[in-house]
């Protein structure tokens, strides 16, 4: 029985199963649907003071195992204590590694479709 879902993908990643005395041969397993590639860096470390708050852009990177369709949204909480600007800014960009390749689609329709 399982008790929880592990936090990773293990490496191996093989399920069998078992019934009646008998086995099958292990079978590659399902990767966790959660995130790859992602950090989480500050620009500083320092902690507000109660006279001074001490302003931290924070840079999270992540790669989605399953991709977010057009219109859909990705969820991002900070820990207790905390605070947003009701005013925050953001940025997305696609790794370099993940953009297509326009050029090998002629211009037009094709090329388009790449794009959206």
């Amino acid at each position: 029985a399982v008790l929880r879902n592990p936090p990773v993908t293990p490496e191996y990643n093989y399920f069998l199963l078992e019934y009646n005395g008998e086995a099958s041969l292990p079978f590659l397993g399902v990767n966790i649907w959660a995130f790859g590639n992602t950090s989480i860096v500050p620009t500083t470390t320092a902690a507000s003071r109660s006279d001074f708050l001490t302003t931290n852009e924070v840079t999270i990177q992540l790669r989605p195992v399953n991709p977010v369709p057009n219109g859909g949204h990705v969820r991002v909480t900070a820990p207790s204590g905390f605070q947003i600007p009701t005013e925050c800014v953001m940025s997305l960009a696609v790794h370099e590694s993940e953009m297509p390749n326009i050029s090998a689609y002629p211009p037009g329709t094709a090329r388009a479709q790449v794009l959206q």
